[in-house]
């Protein structure tokens, strides 16, 4: 059986991306947020929108968070004996659902998805990505998708332990 992982990072706003657009956005999004029902024009904007955001031009200037999830996402490469993909939650592409469906078609049978965000209590973690999977799973039930989190909280400690030590100078 063909295995992969899919690497899910939160995604940013690009720091160029137009003002006004984003504000508009922001307003739709938190009418979503709030349980209103968009209207048909306000829904497809906000489609619009989404995709504009999404599939924005990112670069090193315009949004750090990118360039560095990918310096992590090319280390996980490198360090794997299995193909990896990545989906963002939000405002950049590909999406979680785009993650997986990629996957799938190239012949994975066996998902593994594990988000960049560590920390047990997150929101998007916890209820999101978690729904955006059950969401992939009905897309394909011929796939197994396992979402590996929460990530034990001793193992995160440690790593956070080991990271102060790199900088403590009394040791």
């Amino acid at each position: 059986m063909k295995k992969c992982y899919v690497i899910i990072g939160r995604g940013d706003i690009p720091t160029d991306f137009p003002r006004k657009e984003l504000g508009e956005y922001f307003s739709l999004k938190a009418k979503i947020m709030g349980g209103e029902i968009l209207s048909k024009e306000e829904s497809d904007r906000f489609e619009e929108l989404n995709k504009s955001l999404r599939k924005w031009k990112r670069n090193n200037r315009n949004d750090e968070y990118w360039e560095g999830f990918f310096d992590v996402i090319s280390h996980i490469m490198r360090n794997v004996g299995t193909s990896v993909y990545f989906g963002f939650y939000d405002y950049c592409s590909p999406s979680i659902t785009e993650a997986i469906d990629r996957a799938v078609k190239n012949g994975c049978k066996r998902i593994i998805v594990a988000p960049v965000m560590i920390i047990p209590g997150d929101r998007v973690c916890e209820i999101e990505i978690k729904e955006r999977l059950e969401f992939s799973k009905i897309l394909h039930p011929e796939a197994e998708i396992i979402y590996a989190w929460p990530y034990p909280e001793e193992e995160i400690a440690d790593f956070i332990i080991k990271q102060i030590e790199r900088f403590d100078n009394d040791k």
